[in-house]
């Protein structure tokens, strides 16, 4: 009989691991802890006042690249934008992914061209990148552009926060980014020489 119950019990305690640990238990559990997560959240956080930690904002952008696509319009992407974090410059030493210089975006799709506008070292010129032939395939949500005689360039939309003006893509060249768009101009003032040797990559 103690035999038999050894085995009963063993068969109970298994049968306990496999409900613990099935695929369906562990989903469950993952998004649990997804919704405890507040992505968008984090990300209005660091285009705020860059509080987030990057490592947060890096794990924000990347689960709302694994959530539905937005339905952007062209009318969201008007105006000019400011480039706020980007997983590329999380790469370079020092810099944590939030942008220390001014980059600043405008989708100009009337006229089917993207400006750039790259602020380096104080006291000299700004930067200016333009991409031409600029579309916005809204199926796909993506942006395509040309920077000279190189290959195309896209941006596909993520996440857009029109009461906070932010949005977050996935571009072809620098990997996840957050923009926020500028309103009366504000722009934080800050440069250093490892950020444009990033925008130069970017534009590249």
């Amino acid at each position: 009989s103690q035999h038999a119950g050894g085995i009963l019990s063993h068969m109970h305690m298994r049968v306990v691991l496999q409900r613990l640990f099935s695929p369906r238990a562990i989903a469950i559990a993952m998004c649990s802890a997804a919704a405890r997560f507040d992505a968008p959240a984090v990300l209005a956080q660091a285009a705020d006042d860059r509080s987030a930690p990057a490592a947060e904002v890096i794990r924000a952008l990347k689960e709302i690249e694994c959530a539905p696509p937005p339905a952007a319009t062209a009318e969201d992407l008007s105006g000019r934008w400011e480039l706020v974090f980007s997983t590329a410059a999380a790469k370079l030493p020092l810099i944590d992914g939030y942008m220390p210089n001014r980059e600043v975006l405008e989708w100009d799709l009337a006229a089917r061209r993207l400006k750039l506008e790259i602020e380096t070292l104080p006291l000299l010129p700004k930067v200016r990148v333009v991409g031409e032939e600029l579309t916005f395939d809204a199926a796909s949500q993506t942006l395509t552009y040309s920077v000279k005689q190189k290959p195309p360039s896209q941006w596909r939309v993520l996440h857009v926060d029109r009461a906070n003006g932010l949005l977050a893509a996935r571009s072809s060249v620098t990997g996840l980014n957050l923009i926020r768009k500028l309103r009366g101009g504000a722009m934080r003032p800050t440069a250093t020489l490892a950020a444009a040797a990033l925008s130069a990559a970017a534009s590249a």
